[in-house]
This record gives C-alpha cells, sequence and structure tokens, in this order.
C-alpha cells in the first residue's frame, strides 16, 4: 500500500493517497468454461428494475462494458450501505480519470496502478484510492466485487469513511481476452 501526501493543500488539510493491493487479482482468474478466442465482449443485461445509469463521456464504451460498469458500481454502493456507510456519489471528474487509465491499459496491454498524484490535482481532491482489476471473459460484476471485498487492500478501499465520490471504468481488452476494471475514489473532489 502507498501512501501520497499532497504539499501545500489550501485549507491546511492532509492529502493521502492509498492504493488497493493486488493480492488474488494480480494474476488473470482461471474461470471454468471461459476458456475461448473470441474477441468481443460478453453479453451483459441490466435488470429491467433498475432505471438505466448514462455514464457521462462514456461514448467509447461498448453497451456490455457500461452495463458491467454500471452494475459493479451499484454493487459497491450496496456493499457500502449494508457496512452502515454512504454511498459514493458518481463524479464526473474521477471517473473521466478511471475512463483514461482503463483505456490506457487496454491500448498499451499493461496492468499496473495510475500516479494518484495526477488524480488529486486534476480532481482538486485531498484523498484518493484505487482499485484495479484484470478478470476473464466470464466474470461477472458480482464475482469482481466479491474478489474485491476479500482482498484487504481493495476492501478497505471500498469501505473507506474518508470518500465521498467516485468514478470506474471497465473495459474488455480484445488482444488480451480479458476484462480490466479501474476504480477510483476521492474525497471532496472540488473542494479545494
Amino acid at each position: 500500500m502507498v501512501t501520497f501526501r499532497r504539499p501545500l493543500v489550501r485549507r491546511g488539510a492532509r492529502a493521502g493517497v492509498r492504493i488497493g493491493g493486488l493480492l488474488a487479482l494480480a494474476a488473470t482468474l482461471a474461470l471454468s468454461g471461459t476458456a475461448g478466442t473470441s474477441t468481443t465482449a460478453p453479453e451483459l443485461r441490466q435488470p429491467a428494475a433498475q432505471p438505466a445509469l448514462r455514464l457521462a463521456g462514456a461514448a467509447a464504451m461498448t453497451q456490455a462494458e457500461e452495463d458491467f460498469t454500471v452494475r459493479v458500481f451499484r454493487i459497491v454502493n450496496r456493499k457500502r450501505t449494508h457496512h452502515g456507510l454512504r454511498r459514493v456519489r458518481w463524479n464526473t471528474c474521477v471517473n473521466g480519470f478511471s475512463d483514461h487509465w482503463a483505456g490506457f491499459l487496454v491500448g498499451n496491454d499493461l496492468y499496473q496502478h495510475s500516479d494518484l498524484q495526477r488524480l488529486l490535482y486534476r480532481c482538486d481532491s485531498p484523498y484518493v484510492e484505487e482499485n484495479i482489476a484484470k478478470l476473464d471473459k466470464g466474470a461477472t460484476p458480482r464475482l469482481l466485487v466479491r474478489l474485491w471485498m476479500h482482498s484487504p487492500e481493495h476492501r478497505a478501499n471500498i469501505l473507506s469513511t474518508k470518500v465521498t465520490a467516485g468514478g470506474l471504468c471497465i473495459r474488455w481488452d480484445t488482444n488480451r481476452h480479458v476484462w480490466i476494471a479501474v476504480q477510483n475514489f476521492a474525497k471532496r473532489p472540488g473542494s479545494l
């Protein structure tokens, strides 16, 4: 776990950055029956009972990527409320950062955390966190959240009392045939 402090933050606030560990998510998960050579993302359907949440600036995302992202964000918020925490609000700045980093990872066949100092400054936030994951084609939103919740570092980020806003982008990598997920959290973005 890495912690950064933001120098000379207005109002005397101190800033930090926490990055979730890679643990079980560092390697691609081997899910039974998911081996294949298809280059298209799996079909995901959003439950009809929930209203559609359109992602700002998500024009480049496929419908399957958008559905996966929305469902994971909702499940994360359910986990937070189940533990007595407030839901994190979708934030366009934080989400834009997640979207950019997920696109960069997919476009360059990489799997690594971003430089969260950039998120601190870009979204004018005193504190930020990040979770990343790489999952095989058969993965589901519930599986992704379950894996994060079983990793102490990822769980700490999801259940942090310091964060108020979040962003999430999940992309299908056609070269590696995996889902790449980037989840960022921030404390009061735009508040400095």
